[in-house]
């Protein structure tokens, strides 16, 4: 699944709708993590969708001092993002808001933990957490409430019943019910 978020990430479009915060590095184990980074910079530099050969080439020549050990083995990590397939941008993008949630998740619990050991004494750190994330887990929606006025609730509780039951101990336990109920 990793390699496929990378060759995902590969498409200067989806790119461009998951950068930044969206994608945190820490979502990717280490070493894909520095091939999520040589993403980062083909991106910024060249401003298009680039291939699994162009970050290829960028990244080990970017990389001069590897030993041949770490050389051999990110070219058999880059030879299996090759060989993925790029998952669907509607997958991807539920995929990462998933991994996102469970590392912002992990931030505060850990928050959570200081907080019960003692060594946090402020909420401040957990305000500036969520403040950061904001955007990214509060929905953007303006709730129109109903008028909750008791005259208001009364008035609707009054309308006559439009639906009654034939069976008489429902009857006598409810006359009906309206629109309103």
């Amino acid at each position: 699944m990793e390699n496929s978020l990378l060759r995902s990430l590969m498409d200067r479009e989806f790119y461009k709708e998951h950068r930044g915060a969206r994608c945190p590095d820490r979502l990717f184990s280490k070493d894909a993590r520095k091939i999520k980074q040589a993403i980062d910079q083909a991106m910024d530099r060249y401003e298009r969708t680039v291939t699994p050969d162009e970050i290829e080439a960028l990244f080990i020549s970017s990389n001069p001092s590897m030993s041949t050990a770490q050389k051999q083995a990110y070219l058999a990590l880059f030879k299996s993002i090759k060989n993925e397939q790029p998952l669907g941008s509607d997958v991807a993008q539920e995929v990462l808001s998933k991994l996102f949630q469970q590392v912002v998740g992990e931030d505060i619990a850990n928050l959570g933990f200081d907080y019960v050991n003692g060594q946090q004494t402020s909420l401040e750190p957990l305000r500036m957490l969520l403040e950061q994330y904001n955007d990214d887990f509060t929905p953007d929606l303006n709730v129109e409430w109903d008028d909750m006025d008791i005259d208001t609730l009364l008035a609707k509780n009054d309308l006559e019943a439009r639906w009654n039951f034939n069976i008489p101990a429902l009857t006598r336990q409810i006359e009906g019910i309206n629109a309103g109920h």
